[in-house]
C-alpha cells in the first residue's frame, strides 16, 4: 500500500451539514440580495422623479450617490454568493 506522496495535497469533501448550512446561507443572501436590489430601484426612481434643478442640488447628488454605493455592493454580493456556491459544490 502506498501512503500519499511529498507535496500531494488532498481536501476531505464537505460534509452533508456544512454543505447544508452553506444552503441556508445561500438563501439568506439571495433575501439579502432581492432586498438591496429594491431599495436600489426606489432610490432611481426616486432620483428619476427629481426635477431637473433638483437632480443638480445636494439632495439629487446623495441620492445618486447611494444608488452607486447599492449597486456597488450588489456586486460585491454576487461575489459572495458566487463564493459561497463554488465551496458547496
Amino acid at each position: 500500500m502506498t501512503g500519499p506522496r511529498p507535496g500531494d495535497i488532498s481536501f476531505p469533501a464537505m460534509n452533508k451539514e456544512r454543505r447544508k448550512q452553506l444552503e441556508a446561507i445561500r438563501s439568506r443572501l439571495d433575501e439579502i440580495q432581492s432586498d438591496l436590489e429594491a431599495i436600489k430601484d426606489e432610490e432611481q426612481e426616486y432620483f428619476d422623479n427629481m426635477p431637473e434643478g433638483l437632480q443638480g442640488s445636494e439632495k439629487g447628488e446623495r441620492a445618486e450617490e447611494v444608488v452607486g454605493m447599492l449597486e456597488d455592493a450588489l456586486s460585491s454580493l454576487e461575489d459572495v454568493v458566487s463564493n459561497v456556491e463554488s465551496a458547496a459544490e
